[in-house]
């Protein structure tokens, strides 16, 4: 319905069955797809998800995201699919997931954090990226974009309004 509601110019909203925690576990996976272009693996590091309050490990994930059975696939589009509607409701409330909630109500960003890393570097040492919510780069893309940060030797800050987090290296 989302394609129809494209034609027609209307706004189009998904209700989510299952509640925030599983809606975020849908949508990180989807972005790395964009980025790494491959299903997970039982020797993946464990994923952190800021909807979860622990990092998951990969072999408790469900099995469409190992695609053992094929299902990888229709995983990835039905979370590619959920970004293009206006909104998403889902089926909870904050008092049952309060931190699944929460993480989608404020990205789950620790700004002092950021803000501490980065008075501890020296002054215009730092490079700050972020693409914004449009900013979407195939697997190609990314490496190229990696590579010549790492070989600038700068400390970086990469913002991803899009997956919602935040994170910092030192290159």
């Amino acid at each position: 319905m989302i394609d129809v509601a494209n034609q027609l110019g209307l706004p189009s909203y998904l209700y989510f069955t299952s509640g925030a925690g599983f809606l975020g576990l849908m949508l990180p996976p989807s972005t790395r797809h964009s980025q790494i272009d491959t299903e997970f693996e039982d020797s993946d590091p464990d994923l952190e998800l800021p909807s979860f309050v622990n990092p998951v490990p990969i072999r408790v994930l469900p099995e469409a995201l190992s695609n053992k059975h094929g299902g990888y696939a229709a995983f990835i589009k039905f979370a590619q699919r959920f970004k293009e509607a206006k909104s998403i409701i889902v089926n909870t409330f904050s008092e049952l997931e309060p931190y699944a909630v929460e993480s989608f109500a404020n990205d789950r960003v620790d700004h002092s954090k950021i803000i501490g890393w980065l008075d501890a570097q020296l002054e215009l040492s730092v490079v700050f990226l972020c693409f914004g919510s449009m900013g979407t780069f195939d697997a190609p893309q990314v490496r190229e974009i990696a590579l010549r940060l790492e070989r600038s030797g700068h400390r970086l800050s990469w913002a991803s309004a899009e997956a919602g987090w935040q994170t910092r290296w030192k290159l």
